[in-house]
C-alpha cells in the first residue's frame, strides 16, 4: 500500500498540480537564487559560455535555468500553456526501479495515470545540427583564477562508437590516473583541476576539456593540453590503459546498477532517446567486447584541430589563444 500510496501522490503532482500564483512567485525567487548563485561560480560560468559558444544563443547554447529576467516574467498561463505544449503521452515515460512486480507496475500506471495524461500532440521537435566550431567566449570576471573550457565534435547519444568513446575518456581526462590530470597537473603543475567528459545528445555530442588555472600560466596549460591530444592523435593509446579503461567502464556500470535511481534514470532516458527498452546485459556484453583497433578508429574520426573555447578569469580578454 505504501507503493501505491506514493504513486498516486506523484502521480497527482505531476497531472493536477495548479500552480497558484502566490506560489510561483515563491519559487521564482528560489530560481533566481539559483541562476545567482551558478553566476558567482566560475566553473558553471565557463562551462555556460562554452556552450553558448558552440552551439549559439538557442537550443542546446542557453543555460537550463535561463535568464533572472525571464524568470520574472512567467506566470500561470505561462506555465500552464507550456505544460500544455509538453506534457503529453507523447513525451512521459514513466520509469520503475527496485523490488516491484512489472504487472503491479503496469496496473499503478493504468490506474493513476493513463487516464489522466493529455494526449494532445506535441509541438514539432527540432532537432540541433549545428554548432560553431572556432567560436570563442572571453568573459572578464574579478576572480584569482582563469577557467579554460574546449569543445570538439563528438559522437551522438548510443552512436556509433559511443561506448568506446566512454572508455577513451577514462584514458584521456577522468579521473587522477587520465593522461591530461598526469600531464598537465601532476608533471606540469599547470593547473589544479582538468578533466574531460562526453555529452550525446540526440543529433550530436561534444567532448568537453575543463581546466582551472593559474592565470600567469594560462596559455603554457592550453598548449600542454594540447599536446597531450597530439599525442593521443598520433600514438593512440596503449593495451593497459585500453584495459583499465574497459575495467573503470564495466565497474561504474556496476556501480550504477546499485542505485534504483541510477536504474530508473537509465531506462528512462533510453526510452525518451530510443524508443526502446535498455537491455544491460547487452550492453555489458557490448562493452566485454570491445577491441582497441576501434577505440584506434574512433581515434582517428576525432578532430582536435576544430573546437570552440571558453575562457574566463580577471584579465581574459588580454590572453590570446
Amino acid at each position: 500500500m505504501a507503493l501505491e500510496r506514493s504513486f498516486e501522490i506523484l502521480a497527482d503532482m505531476f497531472i493536477n498540480s495548479t500552480y497558484k500564483q502566490d506560489e510561483l512567485d515563491k519559487e521564482k525567487g528560489v530560481v533566481i537564487e539559483e541562476i545567482n548563485m551558478c553566476n558567482d561560480t566560475p566553473e558553471e560560468v565557463c562551462l555556460d559560455a562554452l556552450s553558448m559558444a558552440y552551439f549559439g544563443d538557442e537550443g542546446l547554447g542557453r543555460t537550463i535555468l535561463g535568464s533572472a529576467e525571464n524568470v520574472k516574467s512567467f506566470d500561470k498561463s505561462t506555465v500552464d500553456e507550456f505544460r500544455n505544449d509538453y506534457y503529453n503521452a507523447d513525451n512521459v515515460v514513466v520509469s520503475f526501479a527496485g523490488n516491484i512486480d512489472e504487472n503491479e507496475a503496469f496496473r499503478l500506471v493504468e490506474k493513476y495515470f493513463v487516464p489522466f495524461i493529455s494526449v494532445n500532440k506535441s509541438k514539432e521537435y527540432l532537432s540541433v545540427t549545428k554548432f560553431n566550431l572556432g567560436d570563442k567566449i572571453k568573459k572578464v570576471k574579478d576572480i584569482e583564477q582563469n577557467h579554460l573550457a574546449l569543445a570538439f565534435d563528438n559522437i551522438k547519444y548510443n552512436g556509433k562508437y559511443f561506448d568506446e568513446m566512454s572508455l577513451l575518456n577514462t584514458v584521456l581526462g577522468s579521473g587522477m590516473s587520465s593522461r591530461l590530470f598526469q600531464r598537465v597537473r601532476e608533471e606540469l603543475g599547470l593547473c589544479y583541476t582538468v578533466y574531460s567528459y562526453p555529452s550525446g545528445y540526440r543529433d550530436l555530442g561534444t567532448l568537453t576539456i575543463y581546466a582551472g588555472l593559474n592565470p600567469s600560466q594560462t596559455v603554457e596549460a592550453y598548449e600542454a593540453i594540447f599536446e597531450v591530444l597530439k599525442e593521443l592523435k598520433k600514438n593512440g593509446i596503449t593495451e593497459k590503459e585500453f584495459e583499465r579503461g574497459k575495467a573503470q567502464v564495466l565497474s561504474a556500470f556496476a556501480f550504477g546498477q546499485e542505485s534504483t535511481a541510477s536504474q530508473m534514470m537509465l531506462y528512462g532516458k533510453y526510452l525518451l532517446f530510443e524508443g526502446e527498452l535498455f537491455d544491460g546485459e547487452e550492453k555489458i556484453k557490448y562493452i566485454e567486447n570491445i577491441r582497441i583497433e576501434s577505440v584506434r578508429e574512433l581515434i582517428e574520426m576525432l578532430d582536435f584541430d576544430k573546437f570552440s573555447l571558453s575562457l574566463v578569469g580577471k584579465k581574459v580578454d588580454k590572453i590570446n589563444l
